[in-house]
């Protein structure tokens, strides 16, 4: 990536941990939340020699004391947060991959920009699973949202720093297996790219098809991140 946006994404993330060091060098502990306010729950994202951990109002100081002692190792291990989890009867959500492109894709044929009420129809034509694995019960309601369309298909830009950058897209099961996914996610990632600078992808580990289309496109892997909670809201 170009350096003007590594360190975009870099002070994006040191605002997020309420952080003034260097990042990925250390173990940072934050408690309580700083940008993420009132999140009900730890946020925990890791890369190199780094992890960095934000600690809700209500942790227990033990539990705050001991995350700031454990190795770097330990806390980059999503085992390590699933003993964690179950200990204190919560959940973890992810962990997933922050990736980024900072360079045009190019515009697909067969994709349109939309209103957000096009996608909405794609609710019934795929499971409750897929509908929340992509958020789009929450995103398609956030503001400023750029929507995009196509056959069987949709993706959303949502905000991230202050413009549409976040890459989420869902394809309907009848639509699968013809490449419209990528063609999506090429017309989204292109129009953050060239009116924000770049854009952000977000997958989980186990989303191996949402991986391989970012990998397609360009993505870069940056950090890996997961959330520690009740529910099962995405993080």
């Amino acid at each position: 990536m170009h350096n003007s946006t590594t360190a975009s994404i870099e002070r994006w993330w040191r605002e997020l941990f309420d952080i003034d060091e260097a990042l990925w060098s250390s173990v940072t502990v934050v408690h309580p939340h700083g940008q993420l306010g009132q999140y009900a729950g730890w946020f925990v994202a890791w890369r190199d020699a780094g992890v960095h951990v934000s600690a809700p109002s209500d942790a227990d100081a033990d539990d705050v004391a001991s995350l700031r002692n454990a190795s770097l190792h330990e806390l980059q291990q999503p085992a390590f947060w699933h003993a964690f989890a179950r200990q204190r009867g919560l959940e973890v959500i992810g962990p997933g991959v922050h990736r980024y492109l900072d360079e045009d894709p190019g515009t697909p044929a067969g994709v349109r920009e939309a209103d957000v009420s096009e996608l909405r129809a794609l609710e019934d034509q795929v499971e409750v699973e897929d509908w929340w694995e992509c958020g789009f019960d929450e995103s398609l309601d956030e503001p400023g949202v750029v929507a995009f369309a196509a056959d069987g298909g949709g993706a959303v830009l949502t905000e991230l720093d202050g413009a549409p950058r976040n890459v989420t897209l869902l394809v309907a099961p009848h639509a699968r297996g013809r490449g419209l996914g990528i063609e999506l996610g090429r017309a989204a990632a292109s129009y953050a790219v060239r009116h924000h600078g770049y854009a952000r992808w977000r997958s989980r580990d186990t989303n191996v098809p949402s991986t391989r289309v970012a990998q397609r496109l360009g993505f870069e892997a940056y950090a890996t991140q997961l959330a520690v909670r009740r529910g099962s809201s995405e993080a």
